[in-house]
């Protein structure tokens, strides 16, 4: 069904993954949301800041993964030892996938579970050598340990 721009009568909303839906709007949304509007400003403050900083770039040495932050792509820059903790403790839900990339001059990147099994790539390791990237995906979030899957470029087995 193709929906005219000048026809819509529903309020957009974009859900935590970033994907467009459609629902019924009564027209008393406290936004003050009128019909034939398409309002993207009605939007959470975590979802548009997810839709707005696609890249977050840090020279800190150590970073712990917040669920909020799923789906952005992470740059690590500072130089030494580095390390990207993904804890169970907090509030994950269904799938997350982190973008991950060591940009630094020098210095190795470790990915560090706490509650979680990482799976490392075939041949591979949780360490990230100046210019690798990975993709991080946390699919068992229910399970004890949860379960997450590294692709990408790592430091050799």
């Amino acid at each position: 069904m193709a929906i005219k721009i000048s026809d819509l009568t529903r309020e957009a909303t974009v859900t935590d993954l970033a994907l467009v839906e459609v629902s019924e709007s009564d027209g008393a949304s406290p936004e003050g949301f009128t019909s034939k509007a398409l309002r993207i400003s009605t939007l959470r403050a975590a979802t548009a800041r997810k839709l707005l900083t696609l890249l977050n770039t840090t020279s800190s040495a150590a970073v712990d993964a917040a669920p909020a932050d799923s789906g952005v792509m992470h740059v690590f820059t500072g130089t030494g030892a580095k390390s990207l903790t993904f804890d169970n403790a907090d509030a994950w839900e269904g799938d997350h996938v982190y973008h991950v990339s060591n940009r630094a001059a020098s210095g190795n990147l470790t990915l560090v579970g706490t509650g979680f099994t990482l799976s490392p790539p075939k041949g591979g390791t949780l360490v990230l050598a100046p210019g690798d990237t990975v993709t991080v995906h946390i699919q068992d979030v229910g399970g004890s340990p949860a379960t997450a899957y590294v692709y990408g470029s790592t430091v050799s087995a």
